[in-house]
């Protein structure tokens, strides 16, 4: 009798101890989905679906591992709470990369717009660097041209609020000369 009870104590302790198992898995797999399914869209510049799902995933792990919640009141509590919280935390809006991209399509075109009104004077205008950032005039090798006369100030404004970071000024010359400032 003693040897079935002490049978009967250890079962049930393996018993537990798989359902503790289980629990734990649960909460890394809820854990692991989260940052996988949100890493990626937080990183994409979709804050408020990122953290959500990022934040749900963690709040979720944390219930079903350290209460007595089970896994579907683990999962809603967690992904209502991440909800409110991304609604405060994170205003809506256009993504990073989508105001970039829009940001470099409208400085390249400005880029094109200066190239064809200089194109009779001889001057070439090009946009360069990553996200076209540095506009570059390429002027002929005259030397009553003086550092800064171009672009003309209306202009430069304009690059101003485009974003421009540098402008270059290079004359075609064996001499190399460069004038270079911002906006």
């Amino acid at each position: 009798m003693v040897r079935a009870s002490a049978e009967d104590l250890r079962s049930f302790a393996e018993l537990e101890k798989a359902k503790e198992r289980r629990r734990k898995s649960v909460a890394d797999l809820f854990f692991l989905v989260g940052l996988l399914a949100g890493g990626p869209i937080l990183v994409a510049g979709r804050g408020q679906a990122g953290l959500f799902l990022v934040l749900g995933g963690a709040l979720a792990s944390l219930g079903r591992r350290y209460t007595a919640l089970s896994t579907a009141a683990a999962a809603l509590i967690g992904f209502l709470t991440s909800g409110v919280v991304a609604a405060v935390i994170v205003e809506p809006g256009t993504g990073v990369a989508e105001s970039a991209a829009g940001a470099e399509a409208e400085r390249l075109a400005y880029a094109r717009e200066l190239a064809t009104r200089y194109e009779p004077d001889g001057v070439s205008v090009e946009a360069r660097g990553a996200g076209s950032i540095t506009i570059w005039f390429q002027i002929p090798a005259v030397d009553s041209v003086s550092c800064g006369a171009i672009p003309l100030p209306p202009e430069r404004d304009r690059l101003d609020a485009l974003r421009y970071v540098r402008v270059v000024v290079a004359a075609r010359e064996e001499t190399g000369r460069l004038c270079t400032f911002r906006p």
